[in-house]
């Protein structure tokens, strides 16, 4: 009727006698370019979803990051008022807290680095006791709710300044404990610090 196709030829000599001759076949490839067409614009599809879910973060995280600084900012003028003892705590909790999220909202906007596997763990001295004890006082209101129990416990011979990866150490350990204490309806849940070999 007219209309071009796509087709795949294949062509072979062969002897016949005192003379060659050329024997060839046509294949019908339609169906399989068709496919192939498809592939490549599901391919362009998700290559522009995924820049748009970066936009969008970015742009989320930019917007979550102002009321966060300024949570931190005013739980710093707090802590300067000589606040008293109860509320220090609950403001070193909440300051804690703010800038743990603050740590992971930054990361969120490395979030091209991360799907390209180009994250790069920091390598810095940070004290494992005061972190895991900030950890354990954020979730105070959460267990006292439960009627649960939560503590650290430090075995680390005194030996409290490591150096790693604080945020990301940070994040796990949340992860974990916040995990344990949700799913923990009695008793009590602790974390443990301890120190396996110094070399």
């Amino acid at each position: 009727d007219g209309h071009e196709i796509d087709v795949e030829i294949s062509m072979t000599s062969v002897k016949l006698k005192d003379r060659y001759i050329i024997s060839s076949f046509i294949r019908d490839i339609s169906q399989r370019k068709e496919y192939e067409r498809e592939i490549i614009d599901a391919r362009d599809k998700a290559e522009e979803a995924s820049a748009a879910k970066l936009t969008f973060l970015s742009m989320m995280s930019h917007e979550i990051r102002t009321p966060l600084n300024a949570v931190i900012g005013t739980s710093q003028l707090l802590l300067a008022e000589n606040p008293r003892k109860d509320q220090l705590e609950n403001l070193n909790i909440l300051k804690f807290s703010a800038e743990n999220l603050l740590s992971i909202i930054n990361d969120i906007l490395d979030f091209n680095k991360a799907e390209e596997c180009k994250m790069v763990l920091e390598s810095q001295p940070f004290n494992i006791e005061t972190l895991c004890n900030n950890i354990v006082n954020s979730f105070i209101p959460v267990s006292k709710e439960k009627g649960i129990t939560i503590k650290f416990t430090n075995k680390l011979k005194r030996i409290n300044l490591v150096s790693g990866d604080e945020t990301r150490l940070s994040q796990v350990l949340i992860n974990l404990f916040g995990n344990a204490v949700k799913f923990t309806s009695s008793g009590s849940v602790i974390l443990s610090a301890e120190l396996i070999n110094l070399n």
